[in-house]
């Protein structure tokens, strides 16, 4: 998929190749925006190469003139939804769910006014369908069966973040991520904003907190800009 795909721009390169570009442009940034020069580079964290990324925002279209539904991340030359049958990058079980997730769109009666899905991925994989018309009573049995079969959550959302509802019109429940090191666990929604690579954030927080070489009583907050 890559060259078609928008949901990655460095595939065509070795990983340790990847990691050296970010540095470079990072490198580049620090100097040209900021006028900044480390004094020193840390080796970069790496983890998993593929199946990595637990947020996802993907497009769903119906496309007529093909008779039949694709699901992706949009096209990088243009607005149109990249036609995928799977994606390496992100984590399971979601990385083999995008060819189910099209079959059961193009079923429903509401397949041409449900333009997006919200991937996020925690202690469940949970799926928000952006749903612009209210779906049938059989659209809610096929959702339903889709959670069934495949082990996720299915979240419908007919207007803002506030209107993400379960099947039954009943509030989502949080994901919860964990860094085992430190004893934390977090709640989120599946419209909050969490990194999206999990080893590395993990590897981040462990690496900044070696750094500061902090009291054990210390108190630590991990803000997000």
């Amino acid at each position: 998929h890559f060259g078609l795909c928008g949901g990655c721009a460095l595939q065509h390169l070795d990983p340790a190749a990847q990691l050296v570009l970010k540095q470079r442009e990072l490198a580049d940034a620090l100097q040209r925006i900021g006028q900044a020069e480390p004094q020193e580079w840390l080796p970069p964290l790496s983890g998993p190469v593929w199946n990595y990324r637990r947020r996802a925002r993907l497009g769903a279209k119906y496309v007529r003139k093909k008779g039949r539904t694709l699901v992706g991340f949009r096209e990088r030359s243009g607005p149109y939804v990249a036609d995928l049958a799977g994606c390496e990058i992100l984590v399971p079980p979601v990385d083999r769910l995008i060819a189910p997730l099209a079959a059961l769109i193009e079923g429903l009666s509401i397949r041409e006014a449900l333009p997006q899905v919200e991937v996020a991925v925690g202690d469940i994989a949970t799926l928000v369908m952006r749903v612009l018309e209210p779906p049938t009573t059989e659209d809610l049995a096929a959702f339903a069966a889709f959670e069934s079969q495949h082990g996720c959550r299915v979240l419908l959302q007919p207007g803002g973040l506030d209107t993400i509802r379960r099947l039954d019109g009943s509030p989502p429940e949080p994901l919860h991520y964990r860094l085992p090191r430190h004893g934390l666990e977090y709640e989120f929604l599946a419209s909050d904003f969490v990194q999206i690579n999990a080893s590395i954030n993990e590897q981040l927080v462990d690496l900044a907190l070696e750094q500061l070489a902090l009291e054990a009583d210390a108190q630590v907050l991990d803000l997000f800009c």
